[in-house]
């Protein structure tokens, strides 16, 4: 803790000060003054300018100062900030109150009375942006304090006790083996509403049977279960009807339209009671039965979520968790209702404003509840941002998650997961040829060009996925000489085995796969399970230790990282623990110029700094060659490809631009066993 000289030393340095006690003081800071971070109690997102000494919060981006003060004492605050600012005040940084929607243009004082909250003598004042929906933010400029202030310690927000699941041998929760024959509805030209009562009800009755599945047009999956011969049998269902005639399970919890997101409180209970979710126009259409009606139930989201919780705490699945956005991503229903999962959705961009929403009551509610009551290191399947730009947001998200000790799989476009997570696992099937021996050339440039837009486990969802078709459409091209570098999350082969059985009939033998994004799941090191505080370290080697796994189970020898921090960065040094691992990759960024930074060791990995931008082909030519002119030799070079803005052909063709100027392409396998043989 800070010592109250070292304390009463920056209250001088910031503004005018008058001797601790009952007397008034007045503090005044700028931010990035030594001062300002004895304040600050929470930052997520919150961006410093140094040139301007400001601060900036966009979109959902807030940052949370927190003060002491003598207990029901006079207190005022005066604040100097521009644009679209919403300033909330608390006195226990759980329940706010909004003091002012500011939009003004220029570093204008806005001045609030904090006495009101001074009552148990700490002070929370949070500033997020008025107006997430358009990226507008603004900026702080100047904060001044006036009362009679007390020592406050803004450490560690947390010291949780973290909790593991002990001899688990799957990371997903797993229904018993489905049924040899397989019942198939194809609900064409169904609403998002009549969805989430189809995959409700799939849950239900998989959860009993495991034969039905729901839609299948995206991925084909139901044609390659019979081509692998999984089943003998697939019996169309024509309609809605003719579904509920062949599963008659009529009983439903009917959710609040009215409300943003009781679709997942509905989820939950039906979950818990055996019902299905219906929207109340489905009640007489399908024929149901309301045993419960959420209608006017709660005025909050947030209430609902706290109510049902500690009404069904202990009987939440404790592998999984699912986050699904409100009537517009129900496709993983049908797992949340099969295994009772906890389903959730936090708010924080275009939706922030929906009746019943509360961004950031639902933020606080939910970092709590995950760190504190789910083991750490357990996957949350879906996606915390869908369009426009509904939800907390990516980053935020996985700031907030990473936090937790919970990891995100992309998984918000994936259907049937009662039926496919179900299959015998995949683990050792994928067959990454290892690659032959390469003597070093000291007057050569070496390269691996990896390809990958993030851990998206539904670009790899069946025969028609994205990235099979990527594959299928490399190999059709011809024979090449170069190496391709797919990233893939390694976990799918328990959460989709099927699909991770098709990868050796696509994958040529110069090519390679890797993990993606930071390892078992997506993460940010420089965040993760940073709520465990000392115990933080436990915590990391676990999930070390669980993606050394599960990359021997997918035969990935190499490691794609987000939050890679640069040459020299300590997140990086967190993966010293990668068992089986040979090669470290960042991606999203270019992460140096510098020739003589472009690889590093990372205990016993080569770690690879990406040299190219996300950038057209040309533009990630230019990148590379930039690097390569500079003369040094040899050169060990990572170039990030992203997948979405370079088809199959262009790939090539800035493959072909590359060797034509010396550059040999290899795996990130070859490039560390190069880079090693420089050392």
């Amino acid at each position: 803790m800070m010592s109250a000289i070292l304390f009463f030393a920056l209250l001088v340095q910031g503004g005018q000060a008058a001797p601790m006690g009952q007397s008034q003081q007045t503090i005044s800071f700028r931010p990035l003054d030594e001062i300002e971070r004895t304040y600050i109690y929470r930052s997520l997102g919150s961006q410093e300018i140094p040139s301007e000494r400001t601060r900036f919060q966009d979109r959902t981006a807030y940052i949370i100062y927190r003060f002491g003060f003598v207990k029901n004492s006079e207190a005022t605050l005066t604040m100097n900030v521009s644009a679209q600012f919403k300033v909330d005040l608390s006195s226990d940084g759980e329940k706010w109150e909004t003091a002012a929607v500011y939009t003004r243009e220029k570093g204008d004082p806005l001045k609030l009375d904090l006495t009101p909250y001074t009552k148990s003598g700490l002070v929370y004042l949070r500033v997020g942006d008025a107006k997430p929906d358009d990226g507008w933010g603004g900026k702080i400029h100047e904060i001044t304090v006036t009362g009679q202030l007390t020592q406050v310690h803004n450490g560690r927000i947390w010291d949780a006790k973290p909790t593991y699941l002990l001899h688990r041998d799957a990371l997903y929760a797993r229904l018993p083996a489905p049924s040899r024959k397989i019942f198939l509805f194809d609900p064409k030209r169904a609403s998002v509403q009549e969805m989430i009562l189809f995959r409700t009800l799939q849950g239900l009755v998989n959860r009993k049977y495991n034969c039905l599945m729901v839609g299948d047009a995206q991925w084909d999956m139901a044609d390659e279960l019979k081509r692998q011969k999984r089943i003998d049998a697939i019996t169309p269902i024509r309609d809605g009807a003719a579904l509920f005639a062949k599963f008659p399970i009529r009983e439903a919890v009917v959710y609040d339209p009215d409300l943003y997101g009781s679709e997942n409180l509905a989820v939950m209970i039906g979950a818990m009671k055996g019902l299905v979710v219906a929207h109340p126009s489905l009640i007489k259409k399908y024929h149901l039965h309301a045993q419960i009606d959420l209608r006017g139930k709660w005025k909050r989201t947030i209430d609902g979520y706290r109510e049902i919780y500690a009404k069904y705490r202990g009987r939440f699945n404790q592998q999984t968790l699912v986050l699904a956005a409100p009537s517009k991503r129900p496709a993983l229903y049908d797992y949340a209702i099969a295994h009772r999962t906890f389903t959730f959705w936090i708010v924080g961009g275009t939706d922030a404003d929906r009746r019943g929403a509360d961004r950031w009551a639902e933020e606080d509610w939910f970092e709590k509840t995950l760190t504190a009551d789910f083991p750490v290191n357990v996957p949350i399947l879906g996606y915390p941002q869908v369009e426009p730009e509904d939800g907390i947001g990516e980053n935020r998200g996985v700031e907030l998650f990473s936090r937790c000790g919970k990891f995100l799989i992309p998984a918000d476009h994936m259907s049937n997961m009662s039926v496919l997570t179900a299959y015998p696992n995949a683990r050792g099937a994928i067959h990454v040829a290892v690659p032959g021996s390469l003597t070093l050339d000291p007057t050569k440039v070496y390269a691996s060009m990896v390809l990958s837009d993030g851990d998206n486990q539904c670009l790899w969802d069946g025969p028609k996925a994205y990235m099979f078709e990527y594959m299928q459409k490399m190999k059709s091209a011809g024979p090449r000489d170069f190496a391709v570098s797919y990233t893939m999350g390694p976990s799918i082969v328990d959460l989709n085995p099927v699909a991770a059985s098709l990868i050796n009939s696509y994958l040529e033998k110069q090519d390679s796969i890797g993990g993606a994004v930071s390892g078992l799941g997506y993460m940010y090191m420089s965040q993760y399970a940073n709520n465990f505080g000392s115990r933080r370290g436990e915590v990391v080697k676990d999930f070390l230790d669980l993606t050394s796994r599960y990359m021997k189970y997918a035969g990935e020898r190499w490691d794609w990282i987000m939050d890679y921090g640069g040459p020299g960065s300590a997140r990086l040094k967190d993966y010293a623990g990668l068992n089986g691992c040979v090669a470290l990759v960042g991606g999203y960024g270019q992460e140096t110029t510098d020739p003589a930074k472009t690889a590093e060791m990372i205990g016993q990995m080569a770690a690879f700094h990406s040299v190219s931008r996300m950038a057209d082909p040309d533009g990630v030519f230019d990148d590379v060659m930039h690097v390569v002119r500079s003369g040094v030799r040899p050169l060990f070079l990572h170039v990030f490809i992203g997948n979405w803005g370079v088809n199959p052909e262009q790939y090539r063709k800035l493959a072909g631009k590359l060797e034509a100027e010396g550059i040999q392409i290899v795996t990130p396998e070859t490039l560390a066993n190069v880079y090693r043989q420089s050392r």
